[in-house]
């Protein structure tokens, strides 16, 4: 569809801006050659800041594949928070310059990203969240993140090994199998 809309509209910012973030997305969860989703997204990010400086959408999917992808963290962290800096009601923007400091082991910083984002969205905690609070080892908050995404996702089995590494970073071992149990195939 953002196909169509761009042949039908060539100079529709938004629909190569979709793009971008589209093949961003697809580079940094399931891509078979990430590279070439990222390129893809960079060309379509590209197009759409040529058309519309102010795209945020287009300047989060460059940051994500600048940093995520390509490891330019400098570059990718400038453009995200050039992003936020557009559209600073946007959580998943904020959530994924969080993912770039946390990545740069930048724990306070991620988290109140992280925390921003979810104050927008309450109904969306963010598994970044949690890892973030896991990584500066406060262990309890990230154990409440964790939980607060299970019961809102009871059937991702990936969480079961994450909680269960909390519980071990707890010295609650017995909870922590459990949980490791959770994750093995039926």
């Amino acid at each position: 569809l953002l196909y169509q809309a761009i042949e039908h509209d060539p100079q529709f910012a938004d629909a190569y801006a979709g793009l971008a973030s589209s093949y961003a997305s697809a580079a940094v969860n399931f891509a078979t050659e990430p590279l070439e989703y990222a390129r893809e997204a960079k060309t379509n990010a590209a197009i759409a800041l040529r058309l519309d400086p102010a795209s945020a959408r287009a300047e989060a999917a460059q940051g994500l594949v600048d940093s995520l992808i390509l490891l330019d963290w400098s570059t990718g962290e400038r453009e995200l928070r050039r992003a936020v800096a557009l559209m600073p009601q946007n959580g998943p923007n904020r959530t994924y310059l969080g993912l770039v400091l946390l990545a740069r082991g930048r724990f306070q910083e991620a988290i109140a990203e992280e925390q921003t984002a979810e104050s927008m969205d309450p109904l969306v905690p963010a598994v970044s969240s949690a890892f973030a609070y896991y990584l500066a080892r406060r262990y309890d908050e990230s154990l409440r993140q964790f939980l607060k995404v299970r019961d809102l996702h009871p059937d991702v089995i990936a969480l079961h090994p994450f909680i269960g590494a909390v519980w071990q970073e707890k010295h609650q071992y017995d909870k922590a199998m459990g949980e490791y149990q959770l994750a093995l195939p039926k």
